[in-house]
């Protein structure tokens, strides 16, 4: 591949810089994609979330390619190859981080797999909106620090975490806004991919945190609530309905 070109993975997720992506790969193309991949000296390729057309297209019989043509949203992330192992008949487990966000520039080849011409995508961070930046991080920070909390809580359904868990919760939090920007991403659950692909193409980290901290907030009002509910007691009392 030439400086600039990649191929493409597109997917119905939205992956982020530092954030792990397993992948099992069984389709035809996409095992010779992961080859020619392999091949490279710094393994890699890009996400981009589908934004028309369909993820698996392939007859498994025929490997002849069906259904809806993809089309990916403009703005991916390039995801390096950590651990590949290929598979007796031919299929691949993959480890992959995310690196680096890009935007596709234009289509240089669709079959057997789509490659694309791509440039980095960097953040446009005013230097006069550091302050606000370091009050907004501040925010969002301490508000996943208290959603981490909830969802330890929710793991356990217990409700009381020993002290050295929560203080090791909250150290896992990057302090660092652009980091903590896409850190946060992983916590929402709740979060469609839409929401998700806005996050991702944000041209600066300031106009992440804005994104995140409703669906920060919103995703800790779900959590609290299927908490209370899994801690409400269940009646052994079965009401019958009157005839009457």
């Amino acid at each position: 591949m030439m400086p600039g070109q990649l191929p493409v993975f597109p997917l119905n997720t939205v992956l982020f810089p530092g954030a792990p992506l397993p992948l099992h790969i069984f389709e035809q193309r996409y095992r010779t994609m992961i080859g020619a991949c392999l091949e490279m000296v710094e393994p890699s390729f890009a996400v981009m979330l589908i934004r028309e057309g369909d993820e698996v297209v392939e007859d498994a019989a025929t490997h002849q390619v069906i259904g809806r043509p993809v089309v990916p949203h403009e703005v991916g992330t390039i995801a390096k190859i950590v651990q590949a192992d290929r598979l007796s008949d031919g299929r691949f487990q993959l480890v992959c981080i995310g690196t680096r966000r890009v935007r596709l520039q234009r289509m240089v080849q669709r079959e057997p797999y789509l490659v694309a011409e791509l440039a980095p995508l960097d953040d446009d961070e005013p230097a006069e909106a550091a302050a606000a930046l370091a009050a907004l991080a501040t925010r969002v920070r301490g508000l996943a620090a208290e959603l981490l909390v909830t969802i330890a809580q929710s793991q356990t359904l217990e409700g009381a975490l020993r002290p050295e868990t929560l203080d090791a919760l909250a150290a896992a939090i990057p302090t660092e806004a652009a980091e903590l920007s896409y850190f946060v991403t992983r916590m929402l659950a709740a979060a469609s991919a839409a929401e998700k692909q806005a996050i991702l193409a944000a041209t600066s980290a300031r106009e992440r945190l804005r994104l995140e901290m409703p669906l920060v907030e919103r995703e800790q009002r779900l959590r609290r609530q299927l908490l209370e509910l899994a801690r409400t007691p269940i009646s052994p009392t079965i009401s019958r309905p009157s005839l009457n």
